[in-house]
């Protein structure tokens, strides 16, 4: 069984669905990279405050731990993205793909999520504080004390 996992692992990155490398680079020097391949990518604990990766494909990327505030992430493929424990404050989701995507103890505060595709998204212990839902709706927009 291990074997069989291993292989299909190899078959996968193999097939187109590992990250561009110029990609990356642009982005770490930048904090910016439009319509980007940067799927499977990790980025624990990454400060990617700011970053613009609007257009871009990021699935299966690792951005637990990572600093996210203020990013632009809108029409973004982030599915199965792990998120785990990320500060997503101000983040701008519009249109983005969560589908699979790991949501635990991630921050939203103040996120755009409108036209986001989260049905399937694994959320756990999320923060949600003044964030905008796939619908439109605000969730807890008096938390924190405002």
């Amino acid at each position: 069984m291990p074997l069989l996992i291993a292989a299909l692992l190899v078959a996968w990155t193999s097939t187109g669905h590992a990250f561009k490398a110029d990609d990356a680079a642009k982005l770490k020097k930048t904090n910016r990279c439009e319509n980007c391949d940067l799927a499977g990518i990790l980025m624990h604990g990454a400060d990617l405050s700011g970053a613009v990766m609007t257009g871009s494909n990021l699935t299966a990327a690792s951005f637990d731990e990572a600093n996210l505030t203020n990013a632009d992430l809108r029409q973004a493929d982030l599915g199965g993205v792990d998120f785990g424990q990320a500060n997503l404050t101000n983040a701008e989701l519009q249109n983005s793909n969560l589908s699979g995507a790991f949501l635990r103890r991630t921050n939203l505060t103040g996120a755009n999520l409108t036209g986001a595709d989260m049905d399937t998204a694994m959320v756990a212990d999320v923060i949600f504080c003044h964030t905008t839902m796939p619908s439109g709706r605000i969730r807890r927009p008096n938390c924190g004390g405002s």
